[in-house]
């Protein structure tokens, strides 16, 4: 009975942080959707409001940006130059387009996210029909991970920034042009690489839904899989299951391309964005240690120069790794073939149906 309470405990409070980031993403204009998540379900559709706070967002931003750009130039570090203030002009600038495209992009293309969740939420009603074969994982705790450390680094960032600002002696408006647009950029490859990170598991129960089709464990090696005395028959009963999981397959295969697609132009400008504010960053995280005019306050900007560097690098890693897992997990639909097929007996129909799956 403890166990059964802890385990309701944890799927509660994954439902409260799963709510929780929903709508992070729809305040910060990084998912302007109707959201519904109740009972473990979530539902999509196309806002209004969604549209006229994107909107909002730009029209705000807009016009605080006639006050923080030229403010940013003006405003004086210690050791400045006048490279180093076209630099921060520079960035304040790009980082502004940026921001508003990313914007613009999630909200125009509202109907084209909606049909894109749609069907994953639809294949993914036809894959739990299969979990007496196997249970699939519709979350996982590095969803949680990848939020809370995000989180915590912009916790850092911004309160070094504010001692900072305070030591300087400048105001708010600094932010509005050099710290939101890396916020929103960080929160975006955040929020792809949680996607990156739910389709991997959505191929994992595809691969492992095939091994066990023969009622055998998917965790013995191939090594291990010449032995014909182990094989199980297959019968033509298997042949439906084995038809529903390649449609399965390819169904999620679409999902994934048809979010890549949506991502692609955004990722090209944030990921471009972000190399450039890497090497701002790294500049003011030298210039510290090389200079001596700098005094008490090189503590505090060396560490307000190192969170920077990780805020921009974190999310950056952990895409990189998600995606490199989720082309594993897609590439090894044929490893499950072959582990379906070297522990069993299969019929010429069952035969026939593997070899033409397409992977």
């Amino acid at each position: 009975m403890p166990e059964l309470n802890r385990k309701f405990n944890n799927q509660g409070l994954r439902t409260h942080l799963a709510k929780f980031a929903l709508y992070f993403f729809k305040v910060i204009g990084l998912l302007p959707l109707g959201v519904k998540l109740t009972s473990g379900r979530l539902e999509i559709h196309t806002s209004r409001i969604g549209y006229a706070y994107s909107l909002f967002l730009v029209v705000v931003i807009f016009g605080l940006d006639f006050y923080s750009i030229p403010y940013t130039y003006q405003m004086q570090y210690i050791g400045d130059s006048v490279l180093t203030r076209r630099l921060k002009l520079t960035k304040a600038v790009i980082g502004t387009i940026v921001l508003f495209l990313v914007w613009f992009i999630m909200c125009l293309r509202q109907r084209v996210l909606t049909d894109i969740i749609s069907k994953w939420i639809n294949v993914d009603r036809e894959m739990t029909s299969y979990n007496q074969i196997h249970q699939m994982r519709a979350s996982s705790p590095l969803l949680m991970v990848f939020f809370i450390s995000n989180l915590m680094i912009w916790a850092g960032v911004i309160t070094t920034d504010v001692l900072i600002l305070e030591a300087f002696g400048a105001n708010v408006l600094f932010w509005v042009s050099m710290i939101i647009p890396s916020f929103i950029v960080s929160w975006l490859l955040i929020q792809y690489t949680m996607v990156l990170c739910l389709l991997t598991l959505r191929f994992q129960s595809v691969n492992r839904t095939i091994v066990k089709l023969n009622g055998v464990s998917e965790g013995i090696s191939l090594d291990h899989y010449i032995t014909p005395v182990l094989r199980v028959p297959l019968d033509r009963s298997i042949v439906g299951t084995l038809l529903a999981v390649k449609k399965i397959h390819a169904h999620y295969y679409e999902v994934s391309n048809d979010i890549a697609n949506f991502y692609a132009v955004p990722l090209l400008f944030a990921v471009t964005f972000y190399c450039g504010t890497i090497i701002y960053s790294a500049y003011y995280l030298i210039i510290p240690l090389i200079s001596i005019s700098w005094g008490d306050r090189i503590v505090l900007n060396t560490a307000n120069a190192v969170l920077m560097l990780i805020m921009q690098l974190f999310p950056i890693v952990m895409m990189a790794i998600c995606v490199n897992r989720l082309t594993h997990e897609m590439n090894m639909t044929a490893d499950a073939v072959h582990k379906l097929l070297a522990w069993s007996l299969p019929s010429r129909e069952v035969k026939s149906e593997v070899n033409q799956f397409e992977i």
